[in-house]
């Protein structure tokens, strides 16, 4: 999975461009404030699968942060995300590892997050302590986030096709269902849980193959019907004060 992901932070892509990065940091901002629908400082921050630690310095910034820890298996990655923390001057610590064993000691964060990371897991129980890492890494009132692709999106078939075609590019993933998730949530004893569903990005003046208007097109359609379609799954929880 290491060198999958290194290849993808040194190639020319789409996921890596730096107009796509920063038009989608923003879009994902919103989609979590919309699911925390407060106003927060978090002091220690810890983003699980950080990439270019464009995310984690947006949020920072937002939260009026004190210490940031980025954490990611592709030493590419994180070497950018170095480079842009001198550049930006953000006093910040990137460090090697994953999801199902943060290298970071008990109550470390007041808020932990990881967008799009656990779903390339092909096993349940990986998934599952990937969610029960983040709650022991929190300080007792601490907020996790998790994002995933949602399973019940057009983009299941996109990914499936790309695959047949031999252009993706991702590794292993699986979408994943919102009653899954919660249950990983409510099984790790988190409280205040709640999930949301959002669209699919289409991101203005970037040519893109005609699969993202159809995915986008499509969701919005299917979600008349059904507000479980969508292709990005937001969910939170708490750590308990116990």
């Amino acid at each position: 999975m290491n060198m999958s992901w290194n290849n993808v932070w040194k190639g020319n892509n789409l996921y890596s461009n730096d107009t796509v990065r920063n038009f989608i940091t923003n879009v994902k901002m919103n989609h979590i404030s919309n699911l925390l629908n407060q106003n927060y400082k978090f002091q220690n921050i810890v983003e699980i699968g950080c990439g270019d630690g464009k995310m984690l310095f947006e949020l920072s910034k937002k939260y009026n942060s004190k210490s940031i820890i980025g954490i990611d298996i592709s030493t590419e990655a994180l070497k950018l995300a170095n480079q842009s923390a001198r550049t930006l001057n953000i006093e910040s610590n990137f460090l090697i590892g994953t999801a199902d064993n943060i290298p970071l000691p008990e109550c470390s964060a007041d808020f932990c997050f990881s967008l799009g990371v656990i779903e390339h897991y092909n096993e349940t129980q990986k998934i599952f302590n990937s969610i029960k890492e983040m709650k022991r890494i929190l300080k007792p009132g601490g907020i996790a986030v998790v994002m995933v692709p949602n399973y019940y999106s057009i983009g299941v078939i996109d990914r499936k096709y790309q695959q047949r075609k031999g252009t993706w590019i991702f590794g292993f993933q699986q979408e994943l269902k919102r009653k899954f998730i919660l249950e990983c949530f409510n099984k790790s004893e988190f409280s205040g849980i709640k999930s949301n569903i959002e669209e699919f990005v289409i991101i203005p003046g970037i040519r893109k193959p005609i699969n993202y208007y159809i995915i986008h097109g499509l969701d919005k359609f299917m979600r008349l019907f059904s507000k479980e379609f969508g292709f990005y799954l937001y969910t939170m929880g708490i750590k308990g004060e116990n």
